[in-house]
């Protein structure tokens, strides 16, 4: 699946945005604004985006106090995802990026992408495709120490 674009440059500026949840309402990056957010581009059909979720569970368990975690969902059938999600009792934000306009700002180009944004917007930190548990921790130490 491409994109089409180059994915945000660490250093650079996150874009905004607002996104209906799966399940209800709705999430607004402007509503976490002064927190750190791992940003998560996934879909219910992709292998390693279903591999990954254990490890984001765990993050968001040790880490959910101290920073914001929304999976985007991008190029998936809604309920297949909310379905995926309920299975698995995800406690964090999931929205539906249906247009793909927040993939597109963030240079989506494969799933699963991960972002990392500090607390003042700024991009600190990109994962392209599949993480282990060692490297999401040390984006997220990172992250917290930006």
């Amino acid at each position: 699946m491409q994109g089409g674009t180059e994915p945000l440059a660490v250093g650079s500026t996150a874009p905004k945005f607002a996104l209906p949840a799966l399940v209800a309402g709705c999430f607004a990056s402007d509503d976490v604004v002064g927190r750190p957010m791992i940003v998560n581009f996934w879909a219910s059909w992709c292998e390693p985006c279903r591999t990954e979720f254990p490890l984001l569970a765990d993050a968001h368990e040790r880490y959910g106090d101290d920073l914001e975690i929304v999976g985007v969902l991008f190029r998936d059938i809604t309920s297949d995802a909310r379905r995926f999600a309920e299975e698995r009792d995800v406690e964090w934000a999931l929205v539906d990026d249906d247009d793909a306009l927040v993939a597109q700002a963030f240079g989506v180009r494969s799933l699963p992408e991960t972002f990392f944004v500090a607390a003042d917007g700024t991009v600190v930190g990109h994962i392209f495709g599949f993480t282990t548990e060692r490297g999401l921790e040390r984006e997220v130490k990172r992250l917290l120490r930006a």
